[in-house]
């Protein structure tokens, strides 16, 4: 073989799909983590945290920071390792962990949400991660209350000068001289985070939070009054006490929307006793003096609230609250610019870094008072609804944290209240990010929308033109409908670019920002703009489907690259419903099954410039024994020369298959491991050898023609039909799949006038045998024993047996369960205690006793 033959062998044994990497032991960096977090954890837990981290990342696809996704593994671990009603077998401090991982509080919750549905997580841990949210997002709304409370009572005392006489400090020292509204502040705040702790989880709502801090601060105000410490207090604020006469914690009460007899009650029945009882405990020094109380003693006493809370936080592993405070205390002066108040709870710095790292990343966005109240409002909702299972593609991109699941609005009216307090191209926060940029691109974006819009109508008229019936309710409201696309693209637009401005702070990387290069790259535009008309198409329920937005921008974005921003779009927590959200997946889905293969896709200019594909035809061959041995199975090539978006893509397309191909051997009963790794192993070899077969075709074509020739070679008792007729069961097959396969090679011309279409059947006599009969050749040749000498296998890769629908507890002691309609059996009886009822019920085909039985169970008392 000529040298030139062995480069390009050498090029295309580096083109391989990419295949999960199994790590039974944590790796070296995974261990360094979590010794850094604390290192006398016990190594079980953190073989434990490992495997669930591990164990994912098998199933689906990963991205953005992986120590976020190992926080998330090593959270959830923790939490699932200790028995029900006991305390954390692993006491940490979960600011100390996201320190660490370098990682901001929003990126964890953000993750963690999604992780916790990856995991099938139980109803308890539902309810747990939903609490720690919940409590910072009480939290966050009290600081953004507490900021004009403290203004209005107290005065900023870092421009007073002192009026003590030098000798007067020296013969008498006053202990209230030393005070400061910095150190209220500080205290304060301390006092409010650590005896919120004390509270029960009925008590740590909104309401019951507000009231304990005007408590507080009614608190304060009367120990300075009594110590007569008048230069802390604001004159404004005290002469409207004494021409009012009311108390301070009734006109607190008036000013800032608190209720009165709730807060008395609080004080009264709750905040005293609890004082009382620390106090009685010697936990805290002068509760109950005469005067001044607490404040005789703040230094002391603040460092009791702090060890009192920073226990409490261990115990409950919650973010650390005291970390809003931080910025304040270094720049006093800013709290009271009431302009900043609204940005006051987006500046979180990493805890145990805060001098070396403060990160202005608007990290609390979404935990403003408006997202705060939604989550209150919501918490009839014990849980997110589990997938409905109609796509077979799980990966991150597919969760939405907040979407929504009332079947009562159809999609048209939820996406009509998703937009209906924002502004458009006009809405504030959109307009600042126009301006932020070096050059404004706002005018460029709008002249964009507005071609594309007049694009989209034209294009609907000549559909009408054509067929005067065809999607007419659509087409008799379309000017509405092109509203609402514009106005859903500047919505979407606006979120992803503030999401991906977070990210970019978040990375330190905001000084290489300009946010006019996003604006201004048509790709993009024209992806925001392709997918708000696909959801408003699907919300309106248009007869329009994809591709066909696709072919108004032909010329601007490709298939394989419009995908990319499902991602993003679900990504920024834009709001959408899970219907809205599974539409997205599905369009992904037909564009890594059908639409990225197309002859004229941008795809295979990639796969040329990167030599993986030899002029969009056959490549060089490649010998049996290189892509059967052990040096190109299972493990991606770290000298694989396509871009990081391609290698993704290729990961998604080689997880569906994966999915797809799982599914048909299970339809046809098909539990040979070893004749399963055969299948995949012809697949893989076809997927990474003989791309070309792909070209102009549909995913699915290959699998039925690898599942049928493997049939067919380990003697099964397999037809054709047989495999079609379970593959219609699968929810993305359509009878063109098998009907209209093209039957050209990969190598024709594409100026031919017409193309060659037949049946799958023939195109597997025709075209795929010919292509695959050397490597079917080593899976099936006979030794010299006369028994099957067959080389190392590529192993199934491992994926979820029922993604879509995991064990759920819809009680405390009742588990849901969906079984295989193959399988015979869940578990032998035997492996059953005969203590235990249980009930199976097959939907269509039980009788409906079976199922009386089964709500009887459910009915029955628990089994001691």
């Amino acid at each position: 073989m000529s040298n030139q033959d062995n480069s390009e062998t050498a090029n295309i044994e580096s083109f391989q799909a990419p295949v999960l990497e199994l790590g039974d032991q944590p790796s070296k960096e995974f261990l360094e983590l979590f010794s850094r977090l604390d290192s006398l954890i016990s190594g079980e837990l953190i073989e434990k945290a490992w495997k669930q981290y591990d164990t994912v990342g098998q199933q689906i696809i990963l991205e953005g920071n992986r120590f976020s996704w190992m926080a998330c593994a090593f959270f959830t671990t923790v939490w699932q390792a200790t028995p029900f009603g006991q305390e954390l077998i692993c006491r940490y401090s979960l600011s100390k962990l996201l320190s660490v991982c370098e990682i901001t509080v929003l990126e964890f919750f953000d993750k963690l949400n999604s992780w916790v549905e990856l995991i099938s997580a139980s109803r308890r841990l539902f309810d747990h991660v939903r609490r720690v949210q919940s409590n910072l997002a009480v939290a966050a709304v009290i600081f953004k209350k507490f900021l004009p409370i403290f203004r209005r009572v107290f005065v900023d005392d870092t421009q007073q000068t002192s009026t003590v006489i030098p000798s007067q400090k020296a013969k008498y020292k006053d202990p209230f001289d030393d005070l400061s509204c910095s150190s209220l502040f500080d205290f304060i705040w301390t006092l409010f985070v650590a005896l919120r702790k004390q509270f029960n989880q009925s008590q740590e709502d909104l309401l019951c939070s507000f009231h304990l801090l005007l408590c507080l601060v009614d608190y304060v105000f009367d120990a300075l009054q009594r110590v007569g410490q008048q230069r802390l207090l604001c004159s404004s604020f005290v002469q409207s006490l004494c021409s009012d006469g009311r108390s301070s914690l009734e006109f607190l009460c008036d000013e800032f929307d608190g209720v009165i007899l709730e807060a008395k009650h609080l004080q009264i029945h709750w905040l005293y006793p609890r004082l009382n009882k620390l106090s009685a405990e010697a936990e805290i020094v002068g509760y109950g003096a005469a005067n001044c109380g607490l404040l005789f003693n703040i230094e002391e006493n603040r460092r009791v609230f702090d060890q009192l809370y920073t226990e409490a936080l261990m115990v409950r592993s919650e973010v650390d609250e005291r970390m809003f405070l931080v910025l304040f205390l270094h720049n006093f002066p800013l709290l009271y610019d009431p302009q900043f108040d609204e940005q006051a709870v987006s500046f979180l710095l990493k805890f145990g870094d805060f001098e070396k790292r403060p990160i202005n990343a608007q990290l609390m966005i979404k935990m403003t008072s408006q997202n705060c109240f939604e989550k209150l409002n919501n918490r009839k909702t014990n849980s997110r609804p589990p997938f409905v299972g109609k796509s077979y593609v799980i990966t991150t991109e597919t969760i939405c944290p907040s979407a929504l699941s009332s079947d009562e609005q159809n999609e048209a009216q939820k996406i009509r209240n998703l937009l209906s307090s924002f502004k458009g191209i006009e809405d504030d926060l959109l307009v600042y990010l126009f301006e932020d940029c070096l050059e404004n691109p706002k005018e460029f974006v709008a002249d964009q929308v507005e071609t594309w819009s007049r694009n989209f109508a034209s294009k609907a008229a000549k559909d009408i033109a054509l067929n005067s019936k065809f999607d007419s309710e659509f087409q008799s409201e379309i000017a509405m409908r092109i509203a609402e696309i514009e106005l859903l693209f500047y919505y979407l637009l606006q979120k992803v670019v503030t999401n991906d401005r977070e990210r970019t702070v978040n990375m330190g990387m905001e000084r290489h920002l300009d946010l006019g290069v996003i604006f201004q790259n048509l790709e993009f535009l024209a992806s925001v703009f392709l997918c708000s008309s696909e959801l408003i198409l699907f919300a309106c329920n248009s007869q329009r489907h994809f591709p066909w937005t696709m072919e108004l921008f032909r010329d601007v974005v490709s298939p394989v690259s419009f995908y990319k921003i499902f991602g993003l779009v679900v990504g920024a927590n834009t709001g959408l419903s899970r219907e809205a959200v599974n539409h997205l997946n599905r369009i992904e889905e037909s564009i890594l099954e059908e639409f990225a293969w197309a002859k004229n896709s941008q795809l295979w200019s990639v796969l040329n410039l990167s030599h993986s594909v030899d002029a969009y035809g056959e490549p060089s061959p490649v010998p049996a024994s290189l892509i059967l041995g052990p040096s190109s199975a299972s493990y991606i090539q770290r000298s694989i020369d396509l871009s990081p978006p391609t290698i993704i893509f290729f990961k998604k397309v080689y997880h569906l298959a994966a999915i797809r191909l799982s599914d048909l051997c299970e339809r046809l009963r098909v539990a040979d491991e070893l004749i399963r790794h055969k299948a995949w192993t012809l697949f893989e070899h076809v997927f990474r050898t003989k791309t070309h077969l792909l070209m102009g075709r549909h995913l699915d074509q290959l699998l039925m023609c690898v599942l049928y020739i493997i049939a067919k070679i380990c003697l099964l008792d397999t037809t054709f039909q047989e495999i079609m007729f379970h593959y219609r069961r699968q929810p993305q097959a359509t009878s063109r799949i098998y009907r209209t396969v093209l039957m050209e090679d990969g190598n024709s011309s594409e100026d031919e006038p017409e193309k060659n279409y037949d049946d799958l059947i023939s195109f597997y006599n025709r075209v795929f045998v010919n292509c695959v009969k050397d490597i079917v050749k080593v899976l099936h040749s006979p030794g010299s024993d006369g028994k099957e000498n067959i080389g190392p296998l590529i192993p199934f890769p491992k994926i979820s047996l029922n993604p879509l629908s995991p064990v759920k507890m819809i009680a405390d002691r009742v588990n849901v369960m969906s079984m295989s309609q193959y399988a015979q059996n869940v578990a032998p009886p035997q492996q059953i205690s005969a203590s235990v009822p249980r009930g199976r019920y097959t939907f269509h085909q039980s009788p409906s006793k079976d199922l009386k039985s089964i709500n009887a169970l459910i009915g029955c008392p628990p089994i001691l």
